[in-house]
Protein backbone atom coordinates (compact mmCIF):
# COMPACT_ATOMS: atom_id res chain seq x y z
CA UNK A 1 0.00 0.00 0.00
CA UNK A 2 1.68 3.72 -0.97
CA UNK A 3 0.10 6.21 1.03
CA UNK A 4 0.71 10.24 0.97
CA UNK A 5 -0.30 13.26 -0.29
CA UNK A 6 -1.65 13.09 -3.52
CA UNK A 7 0.68 15.62 -4.76
CA UNK A 8 3.76 14.88 -2.59
CA UNK A 9 5.96 11.87 -1.77
CA UNK A 10 4.23 8.57 -1.52
CA UNK A 11 5.45 5.94 1.47
CA UNK A 12 5.30 2.37 1.25
CA UNK A 13 3.37 0.63 4.39
CA UNK A 14 2.15 -2.60 5.26
CA UNK A 15 -1.72 -2.84 6.84
CA UNK A 16 -2.61 -5.13 9.64
CA UNK A 17 -5.52 -7.02 8.97
CA UNK A 18 -5.02 -10.17 11.69
CA UNK A 19 -8.01 -8.90 14.32
CA UNK A 20 -6.24 -10.18 17.63
CA UNK A 21 -3.42 -7.37 16.79
CA UNK A 22 -2.79 -4.51 18.55
CA UNK A 23 -2.10 -2.93 15.34
CA UNK A 24 -5.10 -4.05 13.26
CA UNK A 25 -6.14 -1.86 10.48
CA UNK A 26 -3.89 0.82 11.06
CA UNK A 27 -0.35 1.96 8.52
CA UNK A 28 2.92 0.20 9.75
CA UNK A 29 6.11 1.50 7.63
CA UNK A 30 7.43 -0.67 5.60
CA UNK A 31 11.24 0.20 6.93
CA UNK A 32 9.65 -0.74 10.70
CA UNK A 33 8.68 -3.90 9.87
CA UNK A 34 11.77 -5.17 7.52
CA UNK A 35 13.88 -3.56 10.35
CA UNK A 36 12.60 -5.75 12.70
CA UNK A 37 12.19 -9.27 10.29
CA UNK A 38 15.87 -8.69 9.59
CA UNK A 39 16.66 -9.12 13.56
CA UNK A 40 14.66 -11.76 13.80
CA UNK A 41 15.90 -13.59 10.96
CA UNK A 42 19.45 -12.63 12.33
CA UNK A 43 18.86 -13.98 15.72
CA UNK A 44 17.34 -16.66 13.83
CA UNK A 45 20.58 -17.60 12.06
CA UNK A 46 22.76 -16.74 14.65
CA UNK A 47 20.98 -19.46 17.22
CA UNK A 48 21.49 -21.71 13.79
CA UNK A 49 24.85 -21.18 13.80
CA UNK A 50 25.94 -21.73 17.11
CA UNK A 51 24.38 -25.08 17.44
CA UNK A 52 25.64 -26.44 14.13
CA UNK A 53 29.10 -25.49 15.04
CA UNK A 54 28.89 -26.88 18.64
CA UNK A 55 28.34 -30.20 17.52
Amino acid sequence: MLSGKPWGVRYANYLCQTEACASYGKSIARYKVEKQMDALLNRALDATNSTIIRK
